[in-house]
């Protein structure tokens, strides 16, 4: 083991990896010292196939995965969907109750549903119209693991990166410096407008929901038309799951009516919002950690 004095005066070094995954870009970085490079290699390309084998699992649009067949399945058929999904299920469903039913996994669902989990890990739903979507979770649930295996292995620098909506940080960068991360609120002309900020320490997640990269894809549960509230929402948390889910129903909620809900009395919760009129609005948990957003 290093001395304090040694490991002091160790040099670092960053190694990233990148893969198109969940239909965005996948970017994760290690700060390490050079004797362990070749450890963080190979740990980052399991990282890779391990969010591979989940979108395998967790896509509803790629046939033949657990999601897929449920979504096309008849009312109370019985469908295997495996560990995973049934977890992401149960995190998502008690994130429907915290959200105040702002952010609901079933909102593609032509009609109110529901679904089961039995014990053997098969997935009932109630109705044959009954849709799930792990479109506004599952990009954080992927970091989370990710990140948990970074923790298991020993690693304590890293940046991941889901399309930069979806962000998990913990320590420092190889110089030493806060790792650098974009809130974006607004793209013209194929630039993004923003702000930026820097976060070095223990781990934490930013979700950050908006239209402005893939256009009007985010659904509000029960609306047929939908005129967002807030141009983008931004949420924190130490899980990028819970993150990226809050950061949907603060997006169709808004800041007032999510700040009603049991989420948005959480003072673990870390939200801003930009209007359209790119005013900013922020909670303390914000400002404690990378000051005013202005």
């Amino acid at each position: 083991m290093a001395s304090r004095l040694e490991f002091f005066y160790m040099k670092f070094y960053e190694i990233s990896l990148e893969q198109r995954l969940m239909n965005t870009t996948f970017a994760l970085t290690v700060s390490v010292p050079d004797s362990r490079l070749a450890a963080a290699e190979a740990e980052l390309m399991h990282a890779l196939h391990l969010g591979a084998a989940l979108e395998d699992e967790l896509s509803e649009f790629r046939s033949g995965t657990p999601v897929a067949r449920l979504n096309a399945a008849r009312a109370e058929e019985a469908v295997p969907a495996g560990p995973r999904v049934a977890e992401l299920w149960f995190i998502a469903a008690e994130l429907k109750i915290s959200s105040g039913g702002a952010f609901d996994p079933l909102c593609k669902s032509a009609r109110p549903g529901g679904l089961t989990v039995d014990e053997a890990g098969h997935v009932r739903k109630s109705t044959d119209d009954t849709k799930l979507s792990f479109g506004a979770i599952g990009k954080g649930y992927a970091l989370d693991l990710i990140a948990d295996r970074l923790d298991a292995a020993g690693f304590t620098d890293y940046l991941l990166s889901a399309g930069g909506s979806s962000v998990v940080m913990r320590g420092v960068a190889a110089d030493g410096a806060a790792w650098p991360w974009g809130w974006a609120f607004e793209k013209k002309n194929d630039e993004n407008f923003g702000r930026t900020f820097a976060h070095a320490g223990p781990r934490i997640a930013i979700g950050i929901s908006g239209q402005q990269e893939q256009g009007a894809h985010i659904v509000k549960p029960g609306a047929t038309a939908f005129v967002p509230p807030v141009k983008s929402a931004l949420v924190a948390h130490a899980s990028a799951a819970v993150a990226d889910a809050l950061s949907t129903a603060l997006f169709v909620s808004g800041w007032d009516h999510f700040s009603e809900a049991p989420a948005g009395k959480d003072p673990k919760v870390v939200r801003a919002v930009a209007s359209s009129a790119h005013e900013l609005r922020w909670n303390g948990g914000f400002q404690n950690l990378w000051g005013a957003p202005c």
